[in-house]
């Protein structure tokens, strides 16, 4: 596989965790009245607990197309562009905990709220 389609699967699936996270993030907020409606407080917690994990997931999503970026910018023939570099794998793995995290407790909100 050349180099150029692994940063093209790495952008892609990024791009997806991102789509994922803004819309789950954006109905969520939408219809926060019907889906909280007679939540006790640690429900509640637990809704903005998970919105700030998958803002969270958005940023480090972000960072990850921005280093992306960073890294086929700077290759040259001598060095030629890590899809593992650290900074790019730290945001990488960053989003991809913060993602599910912040879905896993959606779903323990959803479930305590049924």
């Amino acid at each position: 596989m050349p180099r150029e389609n692994g940063f093209g699967y790495a952008k892609e699936a990024v791009v997806q965790v991102n789509t994922l996270a803004s819309a789950v993030l954006a109905l969520s907020v939408t219809f926060r009245k019907d889906l909280a409606s007679h939540a006790g407080s640690a429900s509640l917690a637990i809704l903005q607990w998970s919105w700030a994990l998958l803002i969270a997931a958005l940023a480090a999503g972000v960072f990850v197309l921005l280093a992306l970026t960073g890294q086929l910018f700077k290759e040259t023939d001598a060095k030629p562009a890590d899809l593992y570099a650290t900074g790019l794998r730290t945001f990488w793995i960053a989003q991809i905990v913060s993602f599910c995290a912040g879905m896993a407790l959606f779903g323990i909100f959803g479930i305590t709220e049924v």
